[in-house]
């Protein structure tokens, strides 16, 4: 009897919507066996981790956002001791270092900025699935083990 394949999603937090869909695009593209949740905006992300049954095992943050940003989203997320591990990476235009700092003071596990190009989102697309998802081993998030 084969093993079945366990995914895991990943949870896409962007506001702009023709980003939002490329990036879950690319996504599907590359990660083939992973499931890709894309909400549009910090209060629709909090509001999915804090329902869903199979928490992501990686979150794709914009930063700058309406009605929540996602400097709101990770303080939230990095204080609370069931979502506290999923790993999170601010994917955002702003190339500011208060912006950077700030987010690794709130616990962001790593901080990239967005291509301009379709084609360099493809790339870092495929760098996030190399290292996070093939190398990166972290703990199986399902409510029902806390």
């Amino acid at each position: 009897m084969k093993n079945k394949l366990v995914t895991h999603p990943i949870l896409v937090v962007e506001d702009d919507s023709e980003d939002r869909e490329l990036l879950i695009q690319l996504l599907t593209q590359v990660i083939s066996n992973c499931e890709i949740i894309g909400v549009a905006n910090g209060q629709e992300a909090i509001h999915y981790l804090e329902t869903t049954p199979q928490l992501p095992s990686l979150v794709l943050l914009d930063i700058y956002m309406p009605l929540k940003n996602g400097f709101e989203v990770i303080k939230e997320v990095k204080s609370n001791p069931a979502l506290r591990t999923i790993p999170i990476i601010a994917l955002t235009s702003s190339s500011v270092d208060k912006d950077i700092v700030r987010s690794y003071n709130l616990g962001v596990n790593a901080y990239l900025i967005k291509p301009s190009t379709e084609e360099g989102l493809h790339q870092l697309v495929q760098t996030i699935h190399t290292y996070w998802i093939t190398n990166v081993k972290g703990p199986v998030y399902r409510r029902n083990l806390y």
